[in-house]
């Protein structure tokens, strides 16, 4: 199995990106995506707005893995829909974008059952936000 490579996502991506999201989800324990909450993974125009973005990993012609950066309500980036594999890679270039696009700090969650997420974050250098172990990630990047 050859290394998997980052890259934009398009909008022919999203079904599988839709589809490596909901089999995140319901493998963890949460409900599948909703028309609601979860319109981003329909329209990937989403992430063109300024400061937002969001990428594929590919291993051998096969979409693999999935992140996106988008502006939080307090001007910080959050790092989303970080499942799949490649996580690592997918981690280290939402920082690599939000640090480009000017942002100050990136924070994301893990939540429990999102495999090698919580690793992924901390090789890429976030900390958990509060003591001990939590969901809530956070990187400062300048």
């Amino acid at each position: 199995m050859s290394e998997a490579t980052v890259r934009p996502a398009t909008a022919e991506d999203a079904p599988t990106l839709r589809a490596i999201v909901t089999r995140t989800l319901l493998a963890a324990g949460f409900p599948a995506p909703s028309h609601d909450l979860d319109a981003d993974l329909l329209d990937l125009t989403y992430y063109e707005t300024d400061g937002c973005a969001i990428w594929a990993a590919e291993r051998d012609g096969e979409i693999v893995g999935c992140a996106a950066v988008e502006r939080g309500s307090d001007g910080d980036a959050v790092l989303r829909r970080l499942v799949g594999e490649a996580l690592g890679p997918l981690a280290a270039m939402a920082v690599h974008y939000a640090r480009d696009a000017g942002y100050r700090r990136i924070e994301a969650v893990a939540p429990p059952g999102f495999d090698g997420a919580e690793e992924a974050l901390r090789t890429a250098g976030f900390e958990p936000a509060g003591t001990g172990r939590g969901l809530l990630y956070v990187r400062t990047l300048r």
